[in-house]
């Protein structure tokens, strides 16, 4: 998160501003958190627990106009993207997960499992968060786009993941660094701190649009299989859940996807439909009132046939066949 106000505490001999809104009135806790974010329009999801609204936040801003921060808060809705947001996020979930809408109909879940994300904040993107803790800094946009050229992946898709290679990994470790030990850090020693994060980040960015399109013999290969197969299993109700939606999320051309689940002796349709029926067959059992069409539009099928003919070339028997040999074998 981003286009926040300098408002905070500095604990003793620190650089960091920090807040909490347990700091704040029960009733002044929500507003007081949106009140740190001028250019972002944020809600909070549930409206009943605005007086239970839990987040708190660190952040330091180098002389370069450089941001780093840290932050975690209950369920939240945003719509960035502004004229005045002329800067790239980098963003590093640590726990719980967003969803990302894009123009253009895109959209990306984020989780712990996904690394480094890049975002162009002139583009309008709009989230959902869920419980989210992360780590970001933010970029002059000239300043990215001065070393890595508006081709790189970020200036020119408005998003991308960040390849899992050594440079990005040590940024990744660097961000967390300056989080564990910022209430020690004074200005001098927060200033290089930043300093050497922002060279690894316009690093990593510059090397983003090679490393995407790179060939299949790279370690992070293991990386791209896992998240495709998790990316498959969060959205596996979707009915627009392709190749080509999956290689989009997770920041991989499809191509590329295609040939590193071959590797491991697998297809992506075949882990779609699987993932697909395994759902299917735990709501069969687990939900016996709800209709059978029902359950193949949640698991992803158009219509109720298309499901019934996936499902009994998958398990040898009818989703109605399936459900009363289970009911019968718990009687």
């Amino acid at each position: 998160m981003t286009g926040e106000q300098e408002t905070g505490d500095q604990p003793p001999g620190s650089a960091f501003a920090s807040v909490s809104t347990l700091d704040q009135r029960p009733d002044q806790r929500f507003e007081f958190w949106r009140s740190l974010f001028p250019l972002i329009e944020l809600d909070i999801s549930d409206k009943s627990r605005i007086r239970q609204f839990k987040a708190r936040l660190m952040r330091y801003q180098a002389p370069d106009g450089c941001v780093f921060g840290f932050g975690a808060n209950d369920n939240t809705h945003a719509r960035f993207a502004r004229p005045e947001s002329d800067f790239v996020l980098l963003n590093l979930t640590l726990s719980g997960r967003a969803e990302l809408e894009l123009s253009g109909d895109r959209r990306h879940v984020v989780d712990a499992a996904s690394g480094l994300l890049a975002l162009d904040g002139t583009r309008p993107f709009r989230t959902k968060s869920y419980g989210h803790a992360t780590l970001w800094m933010t970029l002059p946009r000239d300043m990215v786009a001065a070393i890595a050229g508006e081709e790189t992946g970020v200036l020119k898709d408005g998003l991308a993941f960040l390849p899992q290679n050594g440079l990005s990994r040590i940024l990744e470790a660097h961000l967390q660094m300056i989080a564990r030990e910022g209430d020690g850090m004074d200005r001098r020693s927060a200033e290089l701190a930043l300093k050497v994060a922002t060279d690894l980040a316009l690093g990593a960015l510059s090397r983003t649009r090679d490393a995407l399109d790179a060939e299949p013999d790279r370690p992070h290969d293991n990386a791209i299989f896992t998240a495709a197969l998790r990316h498959i299993r969060a959205r596996t109700s979707q009915l627009d859940l392709t190749a080509a939606a999956i290689a989009d999320a997770i920041g991989c051309s499809r191509a590329r996807l295609y040939r590193v689940f071959a590797a491991n002796g697998r297809a992506v349709g075949d882990a779609i439909r699987n993932a697909r029926i395994e759902l299917a067959s735990t709501q069969l059992v687990n939900r016996p009132d709800t209709p059978v069409k029902q359950i193949a539009h949640g698991c992803g099928y158009a219509d109720a046939a298309a499901f019934a003919r996936a499902f009994r070339a998958a398990t040898g028997l009818t989703p109605s066949d399936f459900r009363e040999r289970h009911q019968e074998n718990d009687r």
